[in-house]
């Protein structure tokens, strides 16, 4: 019999490899959620839910951890792309550099900001993802 919670946690699973590129989901998530599975299967059968927290802990560290790192890859990709197709001139790019580093600025300050606000989430957040 299937559980509807391992299901969910898969389902949940999938909507967080949205934050990695698109081209990147493509090619790796169906490999990636059956590791997933594989990993959760395993760990609830012979160790019990404490394992499967863990493996949870593991999972969501790895993914805040990649996920923003391949994205900026593929953006820095797509500027080279684009500049080697000579499509893009230097006022260009800069705008384009300038606007993702204007993003990204502005996340790390909303970030912050959040953190400080509630001291007791960046307490819990930063004892579950700082190793």
């Amino acid at each position: 019999m299937k559980r509807p919670s391992f299901w969910l946690s898969i389902c949940f699973y999938r909507a967080l490899l949205l934050l990695y590129p698109r081209e990147m989901c493509r090619t790796w998530s169906a490999e990636i959620i059956r590791e997933l599975r594989d990993s959760l299967r395993d760990a609830r059968l012979e160790r019990g839910i404490r394992s499967v927290v863990r493996v949870w802990i593991h999972t969501i560290r790895d993914l805040l951890q990649t996920a923003p790192r391949e994205r900026l890859d593929g953006i820095a990709a797509s500027g080279m792309a684009q500049t080697a197709e000579g499509t893009q001139t230097d006022s260009q790019r800069g705008r384009f550099t300038s606007t993702a580093l204007e993003a990204l600025v502005k996340d790390l300050r909303f970030a912050a900001r959040t953190l400080w606000a509630r001291p007791g989430f960046a307490a819990i957040a930063h004892g579950v993802f700082v190793p």
